[in-house]
């Protein structure tokens, strides 16, 4: 769906109400599996990024490293959202499946910030995977002198951590 000029401001959570009962309907048949709905996932994340590439030539959204995982990732918060509706509601008021559209806001609010604020503070975690680094390096081979890789902001999880050796095994 493309809409021109711009978006009523309570569009998403009116979308919401009013579909409720296919949103049930995917929390069932996503829950219980199967080739359709995988067919139907895999759809999703191809209209996700469809849509996401749009709003990343409009300036609304940041390139993406991996464009396809951001939107699996991003599908997956969301029904995640979906499962535990009850908790939500329990939390923050509102629920996407039983409840009036207004009661979704502090969740959007929630989900808004995560989007345009960092969480983590991409300086400070450079600084620790480095020091993490220089202390498996120390911990693998403490007699080499070599510094440690060198990590820059775009190591958002570096190659060198994803190794599957324990600190204990020697």
């Amino acid at each position: 769906m493309h809409l021109k000029g711009p978006m009523p401001k309570n569009y998403a959570l009116e979308a919401i109400h009013s579909n409720r009962h296919l949103l049930k309907y995917f929390l069932q048949a996503f829950a219980a599996g199967g080739p359709e709905m995988d067919e139907l996932f895999d759809q999703l994340v191809e209209d996700s990024l469809e849509y996401t590439a749009e709003a990343e030539e409009l300036g609304l959204v940041y390139p993406s490293a991996n464009p396809r995982h951001r939107a699996v990732v991003m599908l997956l918060q969301s029904f995640g959202a979906l499962m535990l509706h009850r908790q939500l509601k329990r939390h923050l008021g509102g629920s996407p499946l039983d409840g009036e559209p207004e009661g979704m806001l502090p969740y959007m609010s929630a989900v808004m910030e995560l989007y345009t604020q960092p969480v983590l503070n991409a300086e400070m975690y450079t600084e620790l995977m480095a020091s993490q680094a220089e202390f498996e390096r120390r911990i693998g081979n403490p007699d080499q002198d070599d510094p440690a890789p060198e990590l820059n902001a775009d190591d958002t999880f570096p190659r060198h951590l994803m190794r599957k050796k324990k600190l204990t095994d020697e």
